[in-house]
This record gives C-alpha cells, structure tokens and sequence, in this order.
C-alpha cells in the first residue's frame, strides 16, 4: 500500500514543471508559487544572471530560510520545555497551597466551633492568613 503521489503542473521562472510529491496537489502548487516568487524578487535586483546561476541563488536564499526557521523552531522547542517544566513547578506548589489551605480551614473550623465566631469573621481570617504567606515560599 503506497502513499498517494500528487501530480502538479506548475510554472516557475517562466518554464513549465511537472512535479510529483507525497503532498496533496494545492500544496505542490503553493511551494511553486513561493519558489517563483523568490526567483522573480532575486531576477529583480540581479538582473543579466543565467538561468542556472538565478536558480542557485533561489536554492541559497530558501536554504538559509529553512535553516533559519529550524534554528528558531527549535528554540521555541526549548522554549517549551522550559515552561512545561515551570507549569509543572507551579502545579505542585499550587496542590500543596490547596491542602495547605485545607488544613488552614479545618483548623479554623475547629477554632470556631469551640469560640462561636462567626464564618464571615472566619473567611476574613483565612485571607489574611493566605495573604501572609504569600512572599514565604
């Protein structure tokens, strides 16, 4: 069971192309729009270039944009993993501040059975005390 090949007719450089690829015909179109494209801005500010030395001034140019995206695609790779590991960081600090905050409640719960304060004096109690120990950890 083979891939399905595309077939494209395209223009690039004022010649006619038959491509072939994996990827479906629109796609294979755009890449020969874009290759055009470049090709047609490089002509524009080196004219009197053979057609050989145009297309390998094209393949430079598109092979420094890959290069370049791939540098940037794996900083942003790195980038990633970074966060990944600070959002992991902050979800266990976040898991012990809840059941911290439990504790913290039950405890007062307690506290307040035992005084009869009221629970709107009790919620008060309770962001004070997260409140404060906001800039310990």
């Amino acid at each position: 069971m083979g891939e399905d090949i595309s077939k494209a007719i395209v223009r690039i450089g004022g010649l006619e192309y038959t491509i072939k690829g994996n990827e479906p015909e629109e796609y294979l179109h755009k890449v020969a729009i874009y290759v055009d494209k470049k090709m047609k801005a490089i002509e524009k500010t080196n004219f009197n270039l053979s057609t050989s030395m145009l297309a390998v001034l094209t393949s430079i140019n598109l092979a420094d944009e890959v290069l370049k995206s791939k540098e940037e695609l794996e900083k942003l790779h790195e980038e990633l993993d970074t966060l990944k590991e600070e959002a992991e960081i902050l979800n266990d600090m976040l898991m012990k501040l809840e059941e911290e905050n439990k504790i913290l409640r039950d405890t007062l719960e307690r506290y307040d059975s035992r005084q009869n304060t009221p629970k709107k004096q009790i919620d008060s109690i309770i962001y004070d005390v997260t409140r404060s120990n906001k800039g310990k950890r």
